[in-house]
């Protein structure tokens, strides 16, 4: 039983004074679990024998059992609400997971493999790391990755490329200044290019050949004083995985074709 059952069973015993304490304990629940008893009575005005008479009538012992029933009810939420969030994320990633399943990757695929020289930019640093796996992936199969980092000037980056080359371009938002920069200097260059980011209308997407989006996936973590947001990006590890799988099978559909 809850705190909030144990009100509702004992309400026509509660007088005025009872009710506001209810009030105001149900409005400030985090502040009073961590409350003592004085600092409880201070924060609402009421004395604290009110607070543990009122605590009896709800067939508590006192004050002590009551934050402790506060507690155990407010772990309760957090479980609940940390089991729908990982059924969420979950969830996310498994639709994510069906659409690459789904996705030959062909157009991507094509132009990758009618490319003199692939070259890889990550404008940050989860993704440099994501361009750094898949360069490590495709070399095993004799597959060579040239890697930039947003380190790199763009107009280094460009003067490197030539024409037959292609690039992906790694960017969660597709809208930094200097990935667009980069782009529309490559896109100019006539060279082909292919983006990974975030499923939005970006920058980056109008001026790539060919577009390949991770789902924005955002979790709420942490408590509702200190809420924490994050940002999942697993995803743009598990799109270099699929595309990696799919160009050899690619590369080796092509390689029976000239056979």
């Amino acid at each position: 039983m809850n705190i909030e059952t144990l009100v509702n069973q004992y309400y026509a015993d509660l007088n005025e004074n009872d009710r506001y304490i209810w009030n105001y304990i149900k409005n400030n629940k985090e502040k009073c679990m961590q409350y003592t008893l004085h600092e409880l009575s201070d924060a609402c005005s009421i004395s604290k024998t009110s607070i543990i008479r009122f605590s009896q009538k709800l067939s508590l012992t006192g004050y002590s059992e009551l934050r402790a029933m506060l507690r155990f009810d407010q772990s309760r939420i957090d479980e609940e609400d940390v089991n729908l969030e990982m059924d969420h994320i979950a969830n996310t990633y498994h639709a994510m997971i069906d659409d690459f399943k789904d996705n030959d990757l062909e157009d991507t695929c094509e132009i990758l493999y009618r490319a003199k020289r692939v070259f890889a930019y990550g404008s940050g640093l989860v993704q440099l790391n994501v361009v750094k796996e898949m360069a490590r992936r495709f070399v095993s199969a004799g597959d060579y990755i040239y890697c930039f980092d947003d380190a790199e000037n763009p107009r280094d980056v460009v003067s490197q490329l030539r024409e037959g080359d292609c690039i992906i371009i790694i960017s969660i938002s597709g809208e930094s200044d200097e990935v667009v920069e980069l782009a529309t200097s490559l896109h100019l260059k006539g060279i082909k290019i292919i983006s990974i980011s975030n499923l939005n209308d970006n920058r980056l997407a109008a001026l790539s050949d060919n577009n390949l989006y991770i789902s924005k996936l955002k979790h709420s973590i942490g408590t509702e004083e200190y809420p924490i947001m994050a940002s999942s990006t697993a995803m743009y590890f598990l799109i270099t995985e699929f595309l990696f799988i799919r160009y050899q099978l690619y590369k080796n559909k092509m390689m029976k074709e000239l056979d």
